[in-house]
């Protein structure tokens, strides 16, 4: 709290009031007189036409100056005399006081307790209740010297020195360092402190915590921002520490019709399996007895992407094929060469087996080797079937449903049985 400055201004007379008030033997301590010019410049230049807060200053230099010895116990001596005399002329509280001189509290109610009781010990008993703290934030911390007078204590009553004090009779100005203390208040202390305590002195209590308040958000907002960042840092460092690995399909978009088999080196794998397994099951066909010669010329193939136009490739493929044509009319004796071969990718190849065992029954679709219809095979398994004509697409279309599929069409130099479409499917377990 900023106080009123005549209230805490220190004049002449106010000056020449504390001299007398602590009771010093000018005599004694000028050494019979003999520096008694000096001492007197010395204690206008440190406490005339000053502030109480300067004053504090001032001394706090010179006692942290001096540092040890008589010197250096007489300046604490004033410093606490000078104190209680603020306290009981110039109207402050404790925590005002404790505020402008910046003595801690504890060390203010101590000091002013052990004076009190030894100039009214008839009176500790109330003395000690009325300066009894609890605590730092108590409302005592307010108290005045009028407070005082519910006891009956006056400030007429109250002198600095209680019986003999060697203080008021200690010869200062013969110690060495009397000359450097002399010289140091005239000069230094006295300029250049003074302009830095009236200006620490002119900022109220407000500003001064408006300024903390702003500096602790601002603390504040840059811990927080740096808290979330961290936590999004390590929330990334964390996803990247785990992979979750899954199916990765690759296969055709059934949007297209035909593919230009260059492109498709996944599905040159597959047709490569089944060219292996046809070769082995080709050999043993046991339901078809009508071979044509063997033919070396080179089988087309395409890969097919919608069933859609199975029945129409069929038709076509039949009715335009020189070889299924004798004496100008169409021979039905012998089957069509087309083949078509299906790839499926399963991660349960028995639930996807039994589904098309389904329809195999449904259709009443024969095997097309003496395998059982199917069969296991390493890595899957194998169906070679005869479905009849008009079923096929509609048997491949529900095929198609049980499971991302690519499907192939091609000739082989066996014909198949008449009216019977050899279909090949293998499920690839995954």
């Amino acid at each position: 709290m900023e106080q009123d400055r005549a209230n805490i201004h220190i004049d002449s007379a106010t000056s020449n009031n504390f001299f007398e008030w602590t009771s010093l033997n000018l005599q004694s301590v000028t050494w019979q007189g003999h520096f008694q010019d000096d001492f007197l410049e010395f204690w206008r230049a440190l406490f005339e036409n000053a502030e109480i807060p300067i004053i504090f200053r001032r001394l706090e230099i010179l006692i942290s100056h001096i540092k040890i010895g008589p010197l250096y116990t007489w300046f604490v001596w004033l410093r606490s005399k000078f104190l209680i005399f603020c306290f009981i002329y110039k109207d402050l509280t404790l925590l005002e006081l404790s505020h402008i001189s910046k003595i801690p509290m504890s060390t203010i109610v101590f000091d002013l307790r052990l004076f009190l009781i030894k100039t009214f010990p008839a009176k500790e008993e109330q003395l000690t209740e009325l300066l009894h703290f609890p605590h730092m934030a108590s409302d005592k911390a307010h108290l005045r010297f009028c407070d005082f007078s519910q006891l009956g204590i006056q400030a007429e009553q109250i002198w600095a020195v209680h019986g003999d004090d060697p203080m008021t009779s200690l010869e200062i100005t013969l110690y060495p360092e009397w000359e450097t203390i002399l010289r140091s208040i005239k000069t230094k202390t006295k300029k250049e402190l003074d302009r830095e305590v009236h200006k620490n002195f002119s900022q109220s209590f407000f500003v001064k915590y408006v300024i903390h308040l702003i500096i602790l958000t601002i603390v504040g907002s840059l811990v927080i921002f740096l808290l979330q960042y961290l936590s999004k840092y390590n929330e990334m460092v964390l996803a990247e520490q785990f992979e979750v690995y899954e199916p990765q399909f690759t296969w055709l978009d059934k949007g297209l019709v035909y593919k230009d088999k260059l492109n498709l080196a996944e599905s040159d794998k597959f047709k490569n399996t089944f060219d292996e397994i046809e070769q082995i099951t080709s050999r043993d066909i046991e339901d078809y007895t009508n071979l044509e010669e063997e033919r070396f010329d080179t089988e087309s193939e395409v890969v097919l992407t919608s069933w859609d136009a199975i029945p129409k490739e069929i038709e076509e493929s039949d009715a335009m094929d020189p070889a299924n044509r004798e004496g100008g009319f169409r021979d039905i004796s012998t089957g069509s060469k087309k083949i078509f071969r299906l790839m499926m990718k399963s991660v349960v190849p028995l639930t996807t087996r039994e589904e098309i065992s389904k329809l195999v029954a449904k259709y009443k679709i024969v095997k097309g080797d003496k395998h059982e219809i199917g069969t296991f095979v390493p890595g899957g398994v194998y169906f070679n079937l005869f479905v009849p004509k008009e079923y096929t697409k509609e048997f491949l279309a529900q095929v198609f449903d049980i499971g991302e599929s690519v499907l192939y069409e091609s000739k082989t130099s066996i014909p198949n049985p008449p009216g019977k479409i050899r279909v090949l499917i293998w499920i690839k377990n995954i």
